[in-house]
């Protein structure tokens, strides 16, 4: 039975932790190591959770080659100039929950 003007209030507060988010990849650059026009330096930093989980994909340039990233976030690839099949480098990184960066491209001058 209600008198009419009873009311009951309940505050739910709801927390969402560990939240999966798409890697990140700052800082992706390329530059001639040495000043040498036969090698090429390309590296970055990943922003996620587990960065060594994540699987870097190249294209362009970079077709095929492959890098890990350290436990800090860091990745490195040095190619033989010889070996490029373009001016223009890519990469995106795959999260281990199958999540996808954006993709980020060096043009190489």
């Amino acid at each position: 039975m209600s008198d009419g003007f009873s009311s009951d209030t309940t505050t739910v507060t709801i927390s969402v932790t560990d939240v999966d988010e798409a890697p990140v990849i700052v800082a992706f650059s390329g530059y001639e190591q040495n000043g040498d026009d036969d090698i090429w330096v390309f590296s970055g930093m990943i922003v996620d959770e587990d960065p060594t989980s994540v699987v870097l994909t190249f294209g362009g340039a970079l077709d095929g080659f492959t890098t890990t990233v350290n436990a800090g976030g860091s990745f490195s690839l040095t190619v033989s100039a010889s070996l490029l099949s373009s001016n223009l480098a890519t990469v995106f990184a795959t999260d281990s929950g199958g999540l996808t960066s954006s993709v980020e491209s060096e043009l190489m001058a």
